[in-house]
């Protein structure tokens, strides 16, 4: 591998035990990893998401063929299940913040 005279001054001589061929498997396999587990978190989210859709919308027919009689979709689902479809997406939120640094964090004015 070449490395131009700026990079050396800035940097020093590179590592003697360096492999190019290694570290472009690592960035490989991290990239591979990465998507991997976007991809399942997508998945995840969507049927959480087809989950509290199918629930509003059995709320919403039932309001419009006149069964509501003054019901709130917490009366109409249960408290239990309107927490837990709630929930899971607190939980969630909060996982996603506490992956990636600094973003749950507070800033004091």
């Amino acid at each position: 591998m070449k490395i131009s005279q700026q990079d050396r001054v800035r940097f020093g001589e590179p590592d003697a035990n360096f492999n190019e061929g290694h570290n472009r498997n690592v960035i490989a396999q991290t990239i591979k990893k990465t998507n991997e587990n976007h991809k399942k978190k997508k998945a995840k989210w969507e049927e959480g998401l087809m989950e509290r859709s199918d629930a509003v919308y059995s709320y919403i027919r039932h309001v419009a063929s006149g069964g509501n009689s003054g019901k709130s979709i917490e009366n109409y689902l249960g408290n239990e299940y309107f927490m837990k479809l709630l929930g899971e997406e607190r939980v969630r939120d909060l996982q996603n913040r506490a992956s990636i640094p600094n973003l749950g964090k507070v800033k004091n004015n």
